[in-house]
């Protein structure tokens, strides 16, 4: 029970972002790992990004389409510019590194997946965040006020 003591007082709860229970697949073992700089999955787990040994971009898309496209759009680091996926920017105001912390393809968990991709160093948790569900986009807003 929360008790407020004064006429002007107000509480608001709220989070960062939602969870969604997720079902996990590894990519270790699979084909995808072939065409890979590096078996680390990063970012999020469901917004995993990559990087791509250059000569292998087209087989990656390929593989990756085809064992989990159902699941996950994967994007280009040009659409994920294009798309402003991480916000408007400008040449003069972008930080240096900003364009190499994406990597060269990123997945994003589509709204009827519950599917993480997990990867060398990951152990699994019991829910995630980073997809395009309506659990993980919404969050909840609570206000109290006398």
């Amino acid at each position: 029970m929360v008790i407020l003591e004064h006429d002007k007082t107000m509480l608001i709860i709220t989070a960062d972002h939602g969870h969604i229970i997720s079902n996990k697949k590894n990519i270790l073992g699979s084909k995808i790992t072939h065409y890979l700089n590096t078996k680390k999955v990063f970012i999020e787990n469901r917004s995993p990004a990559f990087l791509v040994k250059k000569e292998n971009e087209n087989e990656f898309i390929k593989t990756f389409n085809e064992y989990y496209g159902q699941d996950f759009f994967l994007l280009s680091k040009k659409e994920i510019l294009d798309y402003k996926l991480f916000g408007e920017y400008s040449e003069g105001n972008k930080h240096e590194l900003f364009e190499d912390s994406f990597g060269d393809f990123m997945a994003i968990a589509k709204d009827s997946s519950n599917k993480v991709l997990l990867g060398e160093y990951d152990n699994g948790m019991p829910s995630y965040h980073g997809g395009y569900s309506d659990d993980e986009i919404y969050i909840p807003l609570i206000v109290i006020s006398n």
